[in-house]
């Protein structure tokens, strides 16, 4: 017997909000991907597309899952 809590869905026995496990990793790949290809920028891309160097590093620095 299945009870239904605020995250799960009865019928579906997926969380409501949509969340799954792969999803979650795919996100994180995703973050750590985006922040390895920010850290590569030079000063004139940065610079092209608005990002100072110290939001670069407060980026760059942050956990995966975050």
């Amino acid at each position: 017997m299945l009870i239904k809590t605020h995250y799960m869905s009865a019928s579906s026995h997926q969380p409501e909000s949509g969340f799954s496990v792969f999803g979650l990793i795919v996100n994180w790949m995703d973050r750590r991907n985006q922040r390895l290809a920010l850290k590569d920028l030079d000063q004139r891309l940065l610079k092209d597309i608005g990002v100072s160097d110290g939001a670069r590093a407060h980026e760059i620095n942050k956990p995966f899952w975050r």
